[in-house]
């Protein structure tokens, strides 16, 4: 049985780390060529039933899996219990567990130590002496307790700091949550979600192939954000999808069934390329061990025509609507009124569009552009002109 972790980690008792790669040194270093095969050393290929984490396919050595839902759901209370289930080998949901011996690495930026704490304490309820143990083995949590701890957007010197994080707790699966405040620039940019998720997955294999990224994800909110959890929109249910989709090998939705109930919450399938998609289901958090536990007799049909009723009035496009996004004096970022009338049900092109047909002078209001070093402009919208600026 593993041994259980002292009180407090020491950073030596870890096996020593390799030095960091510097980006000249990675960029000069001539990738492997394409790896090509006939078919018949396809169909030759053995493959280790053990590497599915979870066997239904949504969690798989070497491989990417998304927890995607509205901020506050309970993505990171779902994704803890996912890792203590794996490390005693406890069923998820009625899934199979395996993996009792890998490592998790949780790299977060929204739970205090107070938080993580209560939640961990009282999870740690329902497991046996023993299982405790094994879980304070092998789950580690990255903590806000610095200035610098809350900032982990990829730069230089903070991909060293995950790289050296994760060599030294040996993870086997590092969770990023949540996947915005990793981002190297704007995620709604397809390029920029594109390098965030290149850039998460080599510092994710640095030194070991198979060991899994985890992406914790907001998805949009709203009634129009809901109803993508299932059905043929499953897939565009996180924001900037696209990218996110075609990148992950297995999507998990979450939502709240109620809009004043974040306790009572849909599992959905985004996607799963290792198997067939789970159908949907609802859980509910114990508030006494703050596990989830599904609800058997919950009626989906139900809940799915509850969403199907008429948008409001409010979720209509006006320049009223518009307006009421931006502040009464100073700006706000193009890309968050964007953002904001997208979880509102509106598409973006159809966003970006109507924004543009009230910059004045055609309408009331006014784009200006605040200069960045070394990065593009960030576009603002204000009521009032503005001057360029610089930062």
């Amino acid at each position: 049985m593993n041994t259980p972790l002292a009180n407090t980690w020491q950073p030596d008792q870890i096996p020593d780390v390799p030095p960091p790669v510097t980006d000249a040194a990675q960029e000069s270093t001539k990738r492997n060529p394409l790896s090509i095969r006939t078919i018949g050393e396809i169909l030759a290929m053995t493959f280790d039933d053990s590497d599915l984490i979870l066997p239904n396919g949504y969690l798989a050595a070497g491989e990417r899996t998304a927890i995607c839902g509205m901020g506050g759901v309970g993505k990171s209370r779902l994704t803890m219990q996912l890792a203590l289930c794996c490390r005693v080998g406890r069923d998820f949901f009625g899934w199979q567990t395996r993996g009792c011996a890998l490592r998790w690495l949780f790299l977060q930026t929204e739970n205090s130590c107070r938080r993580l704490q209560a939640d961990i304490q009282r999870m740690l309820r329902d497991f046996t002496t023993a299982e405790r143990e094994t879980i304070m083995a092998g789950i580690f949590f990255h903590t806000l307790e610095d200035d610098d701890d809350g900032f982990l957007y990829l730069d230089c010197q903070n991909r060293e700091r995950i790289a050296d994080a994760i060599a030294q707790t040996q993870a086997d699966i590092v969770v990023y949550d949540p996947l915005r405040d990793f981002g190297t620039d704007d995620l709604n940019s397809d390029k920029h979600m594109t390098d965030t998720l290149r850039e998460i997955g080599r510092l994710t294999r640095r030194g070991n192939p198979k060991r899994v990224p985890v992406i914790i994800h907001h998805a949009g909110t709203g009634k129009a954000g809901i109803q993508k959890t299932t059905g043929f929109d499953r897939s565009s249910f996180g924001r900037n999808s696209k990218v996110l989709f075609g990148w992950v090998r297995a999507q998990i939705n979450v939502s709240p069934a109620r809009p004043d109930d974040n306790t009572l919450l849909i599992i959905g399938s985004g996607k799963c390329s290792n198997a067939a998609e789970f159908e949907p289901f609802a859980v509910r958090l114990d508030p006494e061990t703050m596990l989830y536990q599904v609800v058997p007799d919950f009626d989906l049909d139900e809940w799915r025509d509850s969403l199907e009723t008429a948008q409001s009035s409010d979720h209509k496009l006006t320049v009223d609507a518009l307006l009421a996004l931006l502040p009464a004096s100073g700006s706000i970022s193009k890309s968050t009124v964007i953002e904001r009338l997208r979880d509102k049900g509106i598409g973006e092109k159809k966003v970006r569009a109507f924004i543009g047909a009230t910059i004045a002078p055609r309408g009331p209001v006014h784009e200006w552009r605040i200069r960045r070093s070394g990065k593009r402009n960030d576009i603002h919208l204000s009521r009032e002109p503005q001057s360029d600026g610089e930062r």
